[in-house]
């Protein structure tokens, strides 16, 4: 299987088919994909962020130095939520991205214990 992905003996990258070259030459990169959605206005990629899953919107959150910028931290959502800095739906996303951050490390903690 990892000959299919690097040629050993040489170690570089392996040649895809005649199509996979065509369609990846029309295909932008991941990096301009990350700065096409860091460019969005900051109601968009909140839309976005805030519908994820707690693993993905730090994954999200951390593509760009744009996202990290424009996308608050766990840390950041907890102290406004303690200290009622936020109201109205931005609240209940901040608790529906918290909960699920709290949620998932709970659940990895349990697969520890019964796996390890």
């Amino acid at each position: 299987m990892i000959n299919n992905i690097f040629d050993i003996k040489t170690f570089s990258s392996h040649q895809g088919t005649d199509a996979e070259s065509a369609l990846s030459e029309h295909e932008p990169n991941i990096h301009q994909k990350i700065n096409h959605i860091s460019n969005l206005p900051l109601e968009l990629k909140q839309n976005i962020a805030f519908r994820l899953d707690a693993s993905s919107y730090e994954n999200f959150r951390n593509a760009s130095k744009e996202m990290t910028d424009d996308l608050p931290s766990f840390r950041y959502m907890l102290a406004s939520l303690k200290n009622n800095n936020c109201t109205g739906q931005l609240r209940e996303d901040y608790k529906s991205v918290l909960y699920g951050n709290l949620n998932q490390r709970y659940d990895d903690q349990l697969d520890g214990i019964w796996t390890g």
